[in-house]
């Protein structure tokens, strides 16, 4: 039996059984390398010496042992207040077969293990191995996200997918109200004025107003003790 992995040339066989009396049919060589294509031949002796011709040569791959499982490094689990703009950060690659990485693939969903509709999918990225930041406007504030990230070796092996972990983005502050009445510099206003503002606006989608709180005073930019002071008011929310 001889075992090579270079087609037709048995001159430096991975393998050679030599003169076996033992497997007359089948044989197993050692240990060979994975995701390997070998060639292989053998011939048979009878019982005067006489030696066959090689069989003619075929070839087979041995198997490509995936990546290990990576592990979600940051941000921690369940951490809350992050930037909209966050780094995801993984465990270094490793490969049981000694190969190289290719490639890593990143999502993000906002149901957790549902990644059918992902809000974020890198697809096959060959730049952000082991980390990626997530670009501006893709997340959302005040929301809790899910993340995993799988490993592609040389010879083309997926790892698993990382066990999801979570963060909770920043909640950001509504957008700055405008002064809409009484107008600015406006005279012979009613000493029982009605104020109003501009639309309560906020820059992350859901958030509603549950309040405003409303100052006038009678030294302009000085509010340390107000004509009126309203607190937080959840019943006048523009007006």
């Amino acid at each position: 039996w001889q075992v090579t992995a270079t087609a037709g040339d048995y001159s430096s066989p991975v393998f050679d059984s030599n003169n076996d009396a033992l497997h007359l049919t089948s044989v197993q060589p050692p240990s060979l390398s994975p995701a390997t294509t070998y060639h292989w031949r053998l011939r048979h002796q009878d019982i005067h010496g006489a030696w066959s011709r090689w069989s003619l040569e075929t070839s087979f791959t041995t198997v490509n042992l995936p990546p290990d499982q990576p592990l979600n490094s940051s941000p921690a689990n369940g951490i809350l207040d992050q930037p909209l703009t966050p780094t995801l950060q993984s465990s270094a690659f490793y490969d049981p077969d000694g190969h190289a990485q290719a490639a890593s693939q990143w999502q993000i969903t906002s149901v957790s293990g549902d990644y059918s509709s992902p809000v974020f999918d890198s697809d096959t990225d060959s730049s952000n191995l082991t980390g990626i930041t997530i670009s501006a406007g893709i997340l959302n504030g005040n929301t809790t996200y899910y993340w995993h990230v799988r490993y592609l070796d040389n010879p083309g092996a997926w790892s698993e997918w990382s066990t999801e972990t979570s963060f909770t983005t920043m909640n950001r502050q509504p957008n700055q109200p405008a002064n809409i009445s009484p107008t600015n510099g406006a005279t012979g206003v009613s000493v029982a004025p009605t104020l109003q503002s501009s639309a309560f606006s906020d820059p992350d989608t859901g958030d509603t107003q549950t309040a405003s709180w409303w100052q006038v005073t009678a030294t302009a930019g000085d509010y340390s003790s107000p004509a009126f002071d309203s607190n937080a008011d959840a019943a006048h929310l523009t007006s």
